[in-house]
């Protein structure tokens, strides 16, 4: 009986320990995954301040949102927040494709955690005229190019602040953005939202 007790008590033990053990070792993969996230969304948002002007300009580098073979979709947003520029936002969305794709009307439709967001956008040409180089991924070998301009304002950067799942609709074109594109996307959000209280 003295045994059976003793025995019984150590794999308790041991289980105990087992379990401790593996809890640290997913709360340390927890946090490695989160400083990795956040190292890489780090790369995707540029911030540059001018102590003239006062202004910030802070700028979403283009975020895939389609990549196959024969269609290449991404998303770029540029805003300056400041004196002269109360909140002022631009959306980029850049198609490239082998084939003529319909993009319907001009209003761009958002479902941010099944709620629905939308706002008007414009053709702006070939690519994004307004928008540097280098925030522009170039496709040499898909011809039929469109890109559309559209404006942001605080009341949607808030929902993207909270977005946990987005997807978007563009004419006949919809998409599902990737958990890594809508980590980029939040923290960006949060990012003009944090600049724009501060030049209240």
């Amino acid at each position: 009986m003295k045994y059976i007790l003793v025995s019984g008590l150590l794999l308790c033990i041991v289980g105990s320990i087992s379990f401790v053990a593996g809890q640290d070792r997913k709360r340390e993969e927890k946090i490695s995954t989160q400083k990795a996230e956040a190292a890489s969304t780090k790369d995707q948002i540029e911030v540059i301040s001018d102590r003239f002007t006062r202004e910030t300009t802070l700028a979403l580098k283009p975020q895939i949102l389609l990549d196959k073979p024969d269609h290449f979709v991404t998303l770029a947003i540029k805003t300056k927040v400041g004196k002269s520029h109360d909140l002022y936002s631009m959306v980029y969305i850049a198609s490239q494709a082998k084939a003529p794709q319909d993009f319907g009307g001009s209003e761009t439709a958002f479902l941010i955690n099944d709620e629905p967001l939308t706002f008007d956008t414009d053709l702006e040409g070939d690519r994004p005229i307004l928008l540097e180089a280098k925030y522009y991924i170039e496709k040499d070998n898909m011809p039929r190019k469109k890109a559309y301009i559209g404006h942001l304002f605080e009341p949607q950067f808030k929902k993207f602040s909270e977005a946990e799942k987005i997807e978007m609709k563009l004419g006949a074109f919809e998409t599902q953005f990737s958990q890594t594109v809508i980590a980029n996307l939040r923290e960006y959000a949060r990012l003009v939202l944090e600049q724009y209280k501060i030049g209240k």
